[in-house]
């Protein structure tokens, strides 16, 4: 009784905190995130840098790629590949790592993702990686629709 008490205290307190604060009361999420704990949410929340930084240098990637086609880069063919398939091979394995966990296991689930990066990884030495990575990633979405869970029909 008086370990309940205390807790709903601290919990009172660090409520108080937060208004004082930030000037907004704690929502459901926010205390939802103080029970999960905090290794999860700085997990999921700092895998998203990752997220978004793989994204962005994607795009530097696709520069790259396009002053390579155009023989205005000094870059081997190899170093332009790896320039635009790491960023997606990253891509693939953060938002991979950060959802596995949460949905049901599977072969598809557990294996696709990790072996798609790897062979978009590995396209990098092929004289045209931009095609077989996007190849690779609409072959990773077909075979996700097709081997996918079952959806539930509507009543």
């Amino acid at each position: 009784q008086a370990r309940r008490e205390e807790r709903a205290r601290e919990s009172l307190l660090h409520d108080a905190h937060s208004v004082a604060l930030s000037g907004t009361r704690p929502t459901p999420s926010t205390s939802r995130a103080r029970k999960v704990g905090a290794p999860r949410s700085v997990r999921w929340g700092y895998g998203h840098y990752l997220v978004f930084l793989s994204a962005a240098a994607l795009g530097a990637g696709l520069a790259v790629a396009v002053d390579q086609a155009t023989h205005a880069s000094e870059l081997s063919n190899i170093q332009a590949g790896f320039a635009l398939t790491v960023p997606v091979a990253t891509y693939l394995v953060t938002v991979w790592a950060l959802h596995v966990r949460y949905k049901p296991s599977s072969l598809m689930r557990n294996y696709a993702v990790p072996i798609t990066a790897a062979l978009t990884l590995a396209s990098s030495v092929t004289p045209e990686p931009a095609l077989i990575t996007g190849g690779l990633l609409a072959a990773l979405v077909i075979i996700g629709n097709l081997v996918g869970p079952p959806t539930v029909s509507p009543r």
